[in-house]
């Protein structure tokens, strides 16, 4: 881990890159139509044109210190190779973890020339045919066209006056580049490496599974708000809400649930159709530590809250789920939700001693759905920061809950907390203002007790107790 990194960061980003580090996914060979296309449709595949088509100091390669608001996009290509790590994301495929990674799974060729790493360590088209790439821009990490697609349709168009007048529709039916002018257009995008997603939209299929962990890659963990908070910013929000924050959480969630929700669905239809190929049930949908209880003070039946005959179960979907039970009333206001009722039926449906790939692909392509009409409601229907706000509190002190708690419930209220005391305006030199948490909420402390403990990649002695006491602490 680099010291810059952490020197001045906000608590928010602190925890992401200590926790979290920069995920990674794994792929197939299967492909489909370009981003955002029906598999259905005629479609125009476009190409990878590399970062140093972007690199040039009358492009996006500037050196100039002056932040306004044309210089900002002229510096993007710099502030990405400078500070962001997306762009040292294939250059970790070289090191001796990778190496190990790969020996221990028998693969045949090395990381950084593999179809199943460079689909996110790399810009995912180039993945299911990597070797025209390699060489020419083999070592660009996840760089721009990652994001905003395959620059092939785009890279000339977009430097002319007429661009500008396109809408975001336009440029990418017509020209392939990616919208990401919403947080939910980021967010949906971020999702499919950080989380998974099956083969489509011209990309292979991203699963990092419970194989590739116990090989040595790390566990994903992706919050939305988090990420974007320690992202050097090389773009400015054109009309940022001044709830900013709050919706950054409350969309990354709704985004997570629904990737998760996906790649659940995809991984029983693959099981059912193609068994040797995905593994069923795929543990790395579970909580490791319900498992693996050295990494986590044992608790027995009775203190965890838990029936005889769900004693020994794993509980699925424990980073994703703890707070999505409440929001949909509270918050989003969905009084013809059933969220509750259909999370416990997913979850149901994954429980080990009974598990149905057919049941869990139905209802968890039913809660997908779900979820994506909810993220597109709330660009235009707003939640009321104020009850967001309550609503975290209320969690927060939430005294049984927490008698029971474990580290992946305990670490996504710590992030959407500290997304509230986050500054509302993401613009520089913008305004600086501070939500009241009641009362005030320690960070220090906070992410003190959830960091892992040095050389390891577990939360090790977690303590529930001793993390109330520090949510109330004045």
């Amino acid at each position: 881990m680099e010291a810059g990194i952490l020197g001045g960061g906000n608590a928010l980003g602190w925890l992401a890159v200590i926790l979290f580090g920069l995920p990674t996914l794994a792929i197939s060979q299967e492909s489909g139509s370009p981003r955002g296309v029906s598999d259905s449709m005629p479609v125009q595949v476009y190409r990878p044109m590399g970062a140093g088509s972007c690199s040039a100091r009358a492009c996006h390669g500037s050196t100039e210190q002056d932040f306004t608001f044309q210089d900002l996009y002229r510096r993007s290509h710099t502030t990405w190779i400078q500070a962001d790590k997306h762009s040292r994301a294939t250059q970790v495929l070289h090191n001796d973890r990778s190496k190990a990674i790969t020996t221990r799974l028998n693969f045949t060729e090395p990381a950084y020339q593999s179809v199943r790493c460079l689909a996110c360590h790399a810009t995912p088209e180039i993945a299911p045919d990597p070797g025209p790439y390699l060489f020419r821009f083999g070592s660009d990490g996840v760089s721009c066209e990652s994001c905003h697609g395959p620059a092939s349709g785009w890279l000339e168009p977009h430097v002319s006056q007429s661009w500008k007048s396109k809408s975001p529709k336009e440029k990418s039916t017509d020209y392939g580049m990616n919208p990401l002018g919403t947080l939910a257009e980021r967010a949906e995008n971020c999702v499919g490496c950080h989380v998974g997603a099956a083969a489509g939209g011209g990309l292979p299929l991203r699963d990092m599974n419970h194989e590739m962990i116990v090989a040595g890659h790390p566990r994903l963990t992706f919050e939305f708000a988090a990420y974007l908070e320690q992202m050097p910013k090389h773009w400015i929000e054109k009309a940022p809400s001044k709830d900013y924050r709050a919706q950054s959480w409350l969309i990354g969630q709704l985004a997570t649930a629904k990737a998760t929700c996906e790649l659940t669905a995809s991984r029983a239809k693959r099981n059912r159709q193609e068994p040797p190929t995905a593994p069923w049930p795929e543990f790395s949908e579970y909580n490791c530590y319900s498992c693996h209880f050295q990494l986590k003070p044992a608790l027995t039946w009775r203190a965890a809250g838990k029936n005889r005959d769900e004693v020994g179960l794993p509980e699925w979907g424990s980073w994703m789920t703890p707070r999505l039970r409440d929001l949909s009333l509270s918050v989003l206001k969905r009084t013809d939700s059933h969220i509750q009722r259909e999370l416990d039926e997913l979850a149901k449906a994954m429980r080990l001693d009974n598990t149905s790939p057919a049941a869990a692909e139905i209802k968890a392509e039913q809660l997908a759905k779900q979820f994506g009409d909810w993220i597109r409601k709330l660009e235009d229907e707003k939640p009321d920061p104020g009850a967001l706000l309550d609503f975290l509190e209320a969690e927060r002190h939430d005294t049984q809950r927490w008698k029971l708690a474990h580290w992946d419930d305990a670490t996504q209220l710590f992030l959407a907390l500290s997304a509230l005391s986050q500054p509302d305006s993401p613009r520089p030199g913008g305004s600086l203002q501070r939500r009241n948490l009641r009362p005030k909420l320690d960070i220090d402390s906070l992410r003190q007790l959830l960091m892992f403990p040095t050389g390891k990649e577990s939360p090790g002695d977690f303590n529930p107790s001793l993390f109330q006491r520090s949510l109330d602490r004045k």
